[in-house]
């Protein structure tokens, strides 16, 4: 995961870039309101991360200084391991696609069936 992630930062992180939001394809459905929140608590620690219901959700916004820390990390660890090492604020969002994990068609029926319910 960590060798994917460091192709995205890389060519996200350009020299006026501060932050960057990232997530794992499996867990798409994170809106624009909760990237919103995200950023007006950007100012809160080097990483900032959705919670929707008490759980941790993406995507993840983060520093640059934590994103070259990530491009720099050694390829035997993880994303949270890197992030783990920097300062992390959790943000309520109401928005529980930021909790969504699609790994098969029925996890992708079964969301459908939960986002219809909470609108």
């Amino acid at each position: 995961m960590l060798s994917s992630l460091k192709v995205g930062v890389a060519a996200a992180l350009t020299a006026d870039v501060g932050k960057v939001a990232f997530g794992p394809v499996d867990a798409p459905l994170g809106g624009p309101e909760a990237l919103r929140t995200l950023m007006d608590a950007a100012d809160r620690a080097a990483v900032v991360l959705p919670v929707f219901d008490g759980r941790r959700g993406h995507p993840a916004l983060i520093d640059a200084v934590v994103a070259r820390a990530l491009l720099d990390a050694a390829h035997t660890l993880t994303p949270r391991d890197v992030l783990a090492s920097f300062e992390i604020a959790e943000v309520e969002v109401v928005d529980p696609g930021v909790v969504s994990n699609i790994n098969t068609a029925a996890d992708l029926d079964r969301w459908r069936r939960e986002f219809t319910e909470h609108e």
